[in-house]
């Protein structure tokens, strides 16, 4: 690529000009620099190229700041997660970490929230559904302070609760179709169970994902995958050390994953940043080419005419009239670039953003507008850097070579 390139960028111009005779470039006959019309269609592509790739870079940082500030639907601070490696490790480490002074609560899962949550088929009215299903203990959706909406949560002290009750969220039940209360049961690996609350929507795994329904069931504690610590206010990060040290002691050769509840999420985060910095290099790139390949086209341009402009101001003519004469032709390929890529953008762009996110910022003003603003400013800088040297060049110095 890059040697064709090479071959082809230095073979126009070589062609173009052994084409001229050396005659009339002696007599000066020879134009250079006339209006090309395949320039413009080049230009036109190039800006095109430009608005497109600036609008996806700020659509994407956009997307990005409205998701690092996005509302979870639940409490994640102050809490630790650890994992389980085997049922008979379950029950050691639990009984050493609650003595530790900072921890106030542990509750046991299959699953956490943030992380996969395994996948179930359920039974309603004879039609199956696909969910996500998490077991845990009655008490741990209180312990992520999942906003209730309808019913109840769950009471470990009621043996129902832990043997026939489901939680769910607000996507299972428009999924099914249903309203609260749902007098008919739910059948799960068949077992029946009543919904005896609803929980509003949370974000179980990143936003590139849509919120699937759930179902939440309580179980008594016995063995659980997971141990998620509910830690006194602002000491979650600096007890870390301590809990890893405690859980070593207690599973030598087990591996420790455990992390903040904070944390759930840093992966994708760093991921989508490192997409956002490529797409905003790619911008700032196109950019550069745009302007560069605008500055080389003015400069051509105004060497081409700079006697007539210099006519033109020595018989009167002021700096709106000479600006315009140069930018004319440049402010109507970035008007069809505006349209051509605006347009493009928003399908492009949506489409893309669609691709990558379940909740994004979409293509508004501010990523079109930025877009449209870069490009007229890099006209604008150009043109205006070509009409300075008109305003102090001398006319009858550049007249006496003719």
């Amino acid at each position: 690529m890059l040697l064709f390139i090479t071959l082809v960028s230095g073979l126009y111009p070589a062609i173009y000009i052994t084409s001229f005779k050396p005659i009339n470039i002696l007599k000066g006959n020879q134009q250079i620099g006339s209006k090309s019309l395949l320039t413009s269609v080049l230009l036109t592509f190039q800006f095109t190229l430009a608005i497109i790739s600036i609008v996806t870079g700020v659509a994407f940082v956009q997307t990005n700041y409205i998701n690092a500030n996005r509302d979870w639907g639940y409490t994640s601070a102050d809490k630790i997660i650890v994992n389980v490696p085997s049922s008979q490790d379950y029950i050691p480490p639990k009984n050493k970490l609650s003595a530790l002074a900072s921890v106030t609560e542990i509750i046991g899962s299959q699953d956490f929230v943030g992380n996969w949550i395994r996948e179930e088929e359920i039974v309603f009215q004879d039609e199956k559904y696909e969910i996500s299903l998490l077991n845990a203990e009655a008490t741990y959706p209180e312990l992520l302070y999942l906003k209730l909406k309808e019913g109840r949560m769950f009471n470990p002290e009621l043996i129902s609760d832990t043997q026939e009750s489901i939680l769910v969220n607000e996507a299972f039940l428009d999924r099914l179709g249903l309203s609260f209360p749902v007098d008919e049961k739910i059948t799960i690996d068949s077992a029946s169970y009543a919904v005896v609350g609803v929980v509003e929507d949370f974000h179980t795994v990143f936003f590139q994902m849509s919120i699937e329904p759930m179902a939440i069931i309580a179980s008594p504690d016995t063995t659980f995958n997971y141990l998620t610590l509910k830690m006194t206010p602002g000491t979650a990060a600096s007890s870390m050390q301590a809990v890893k040290k405690i859980w070593h002691e207690t599973i030598p050769r087990g591996l420790f994953e455990g992390k903040l509840q904070t944390e759930v999420f840093d992966h994708e985060f760093n991921d989508v940043t490192g997409v956002s910095n490529i797409l905003l290099f790619s911008a700032i790139l196109a950019v550069v080419l745009a302007a560069l390949g605008l500055f080389g086209l003015v400069s051509l341009n105004m060497n081409s005419r700079i006697k007539d402009f210099c006519v033109r101001k020595v018989f009167g003519a002021d700096l709106g009239d000479l600006s315009m004469k140069l930018a004319k032709r440049y402010l109507i390929i970035w008007g069809i670039a505006s349209l051509l890529g605006g347009g493009l953008s928003i399908v492009l762009v949506s489409t893309f953003l669609n691709s990558f996110f379940a909740f994004h910022s979409g293509v508004g003003v501010i990523p079109l507008g930025l877009g449209l603003l870069v490009l007229f400013l890099v006209i604008a800088g150009t043109v205006s850097s070509q009409i300075w040297k008109i305003v102090r060049a001398n006319p009858a110095t550049i007249l006496k070579a003719e």
